[in-house]
């Protein structure tokens, strides 16, 4: 099975990878600072802010059938710069849409 992740370098990420990668998936980790590639592992450097996070081409031929969304901005306090509304809310729309747009399945 092939897998994205977004937010493949923070600490869930990371152990998500992991996982995966030891139960056979094939794992896409798109993230802005990309992992060092694996055996199986796809680091993809993206943006979740951005239409198909930039990716068009590789999601075509992905044949991706779940999403992991990890991708956010965890910190308390006033949001002045709206940093984490784009981030949390409108990534987060962006990665339903890469979900409806190329058929995948599950989202989670």
């Amino acid at each position: 099975m092939a897998i994205l992740i977004t937010g493949g370098t923070g600490f869930l990420g990371t152990a998500l990878i992991d996982s995966m990668l030891k139960q056979g998936h094939k794992v896409y980790s798109v993230s802005r600072h990309a992992p060092e590639p694996r055996e199986r592992l796809a680091p993809l450097r993206g943006d979740i802010l951005v239409p198909d996070f930039g990716l068009r081409e590789i999601l075509v031929h992905a044949n991706i059938t779940a999403v992991y969304h990890l991708a956010a901005i965890a910190r308390l306090g006033k949001d002045n710069d709206g940093s984490i509304w784009r981030t949390n809310v409108e990534g987060t729309k962006n990665v339903i849409d890469v979900c409806l747009r190329y058929q995948i399945p599950h989202l989670l």
